[in-house]
């Protein structure tokens, strides 16, 4: 991974063009181009999967003109016949292009995926959260607790302890992930039946965190309603480019012709890995960084956009909404009160050492997870015209989450990460529950109703707790992918790609989309077998 040093300065440049290019310059109207007739192989996915830059402006694309695909007789792939649009200059990962053979006719409807799903399923049991909850609480307080003692040996504010307080902030913040996986559960509504129980543990976890729980729980649900959307996805949507010198794919292409392929794939994907692990999750608080153009900047922390959507029916905040951010802001503000008050008292140093380093490390786990399950090399995206629910979730990828150290630890850690398959599940679930309460809910609930199907998702979990059982990864998940797949083997997508390969690749490789037919998919003429692992 070392970058080789042939130009030390070709960083700054293309430094210079990200920014400039990317960050501030409208996009571009895409064309499809000519591509390279090499085929590789490429792996990678989501939480802020697809956007370069976290922090480029939202803008509105256009679709390309039409363009026939471009065919080398000579050195013609044999995967093409059996893909649904053209493939040249598309790298492949683990999937092999599954993704791209897919026809809209092969998605079945969503109240198809439900039926297949044992109904014991949805059966959520309060003590097995608990003991969950109780298994990350405890090591977290193990992890603090050595943390402090080991103060009066390494002084946090001592360059020379800073390799020690990042490894503890390593295995401290992966520890403390398992809160994160649990607070998730709450957002779902699958955490217990007890609905002041899971909102008051969702509550305190994601403000521990700075991350507003009624706000992220609303935002977290149109995500799951518009997954790989080029335009209402509310993270991981890709910038969109016409050619290798436009936007984003500049940045890159200056890397590759000043260091060569491969180093400059590595300087880039260090680029974009820092954008996106360290940077990203707070970027995408505060701006609504990988967000789609439809909403315009989002934030987290207040209910208004911060410029003008394009779509302002489908504001990120709708109705009550507005008010739930603010409920959510209390208990930020009590963290940040707490943690500014242990930094006047004890110092910076300290504070990063036990607290800060650990939730850098929480963000990175996050973001890794969620990138690496909606983003590959091979995987697409669509417009609103090509768009449906069914579609968007059925490009979730499962990955071997299983297999992150040898013994199973972090998977334990992490309760056992489910395969985000039940990710579609949980969103199948709620809006199956959205058309039975349209037809079922008297007319003082209808304006509720109205809101929720003006916004798709916008019905709260909370709401639908009331009524409904929900999935969760911590009881019969396996069960469920199990079913989904047996009935829809074509349309389970699962890359065995290791997970640190899988996301070095989509580092670099996951940059921006070009249009093809009927979807956008990753440009990457030239480099696919540098992508290759």
């Amino acid at each position: 991974m070392f970058i080789g040093p042939k130009s030390v300065a070709a960083l700054t440049v293309a430094a210079s063009l990200l920014s400039s290019t990317a960050a501030f310059a409208p996009k571009s109207s895409v064309s499809s181009s000519a591509a390279s007739t090499k085929v590789g192989a490429a792996t990678l996915s989501d939480a802020f999967g697809g956007i370069s830059n976290p922090f480029a402006p939202k803008q509105k694309m256009s679709s390309p003109p039409p363009q026939a695909p471009q065919n080398d007789d000579n050195n013609e792939d044999p995967r093409k016949g059996a893909m649904a649009i053209d493939i040249d200059g598309i790298a492949f990962s683990g999937l092999n292009g599954k993704a791209l053979s897919l026809n809209p006719e092969d998605f079945p409807q969503a109240k198809d995926i439900r039926a297949v799903i044992p109904e014991d399923c949805f059966n959520v049991e309060t003590e097995k959260s608990l003991g969950y909850l109780s298994v990350s609480v405890l090591g977290t307080a193990l992890c603090t607790a050595i943390g402090v003692n080991m103060l009066s040996v390494f002084n946090p504010d001592s360059l020379w302890t800073l390799p020690v307080w990042t490894a503890y902030s390593a295995v401290t913040g992966t520890v403390a992930m398992g809160l994160w996986v649990l607070a998730h559960e709450c957002g779902h509504g699958a955490f217990s039946k007890n609905k002041q129980l899971q909102d008051a543990v969702g509550y305190i976890i994601h403000s521990i965190m700075l991350v507003p729980y009624y706000s992220w729980q609303r935002s977290h649900a149109v995500h799951h309603q518009y997954t790989n959307h080029m335009e209402l996805g509310e993270t991981h949507v890709p910038e969109s480019v016409a050619a290798d010198d436009d936007g984003s794919l500049a940045g890159r292409t200056a890397l590759v012709n000043a260091l060569g392929k491969e180093d400059g794939l590595k300087a880039w994907g260090v680029i974009q890995g820092f954008l996106h692990l360290i940077v990203g999750w707070p970027a995408y608080l505060l701006i609504g960084a990988t967000g789609g153009p439809a909403r315009g900047m989002t934030n987290h922390y207040y209910a208004n956009p911060l410029t003008t959507p394009d779509q302002p029916k489908k504001e990120l905040f709708p109705g009550n909404w507005k008010e739930k951010v603010y409920k959510s802001d209390i208990g930020i503000a009590a963290v940040l009160g707490i943690v500014a008050a242990w930094t006047a008292c004890n110092g910076v140093g300290q504070m990063m050492a036990l607290y800060g380093g650990p939730l850098i490390v929480v963000n990175a786990w996050l973001v890794a997870y969620t990138w690496l399950q909606h983003t590959d090399v091979d995987v697409p995206h669509f417009g609103e015209d090509d768009h449906n629910f069914v579609k968007g979730a059925l490009h979730t990828i499962d990955r071997p989450y299983d297999k992150l150290d040898p013994w199973g630890a972090i998977d334990f850690l992490h309760h056992q990460m489910e395969p985000p398959m039940l990710r579609t599940i949980l969103t199948v679930r709620y809006r199956i529950t959205s058309e039975l309460l349209q037809r079922t809910q008297s007319r003082k609930c209808w304006h509720l109703i109205f809101l929720v199907t003006s916004n798709i998702i916008s019905l709260s979990h909370l709401f639908l707790q009331r009524n409904f059982q929900l999935i969760s990864r911590t009881y019969r998940a396996q069960a469920a992918t199990d079913a989904i797949k047996e009935k829809f083997p074509e349309l389970y997508l699962y890359d065995p790609t290791p997970i640190p390969e899988a996301l070095w690749r989509v580092c670099k490789g996951c940059t921006a989309v070009e249009k093809r037919g009927d979807r956008w998919v990753w440009k990457n003429d030239g480099l696919e077998e540098q992508l290759e692992i």
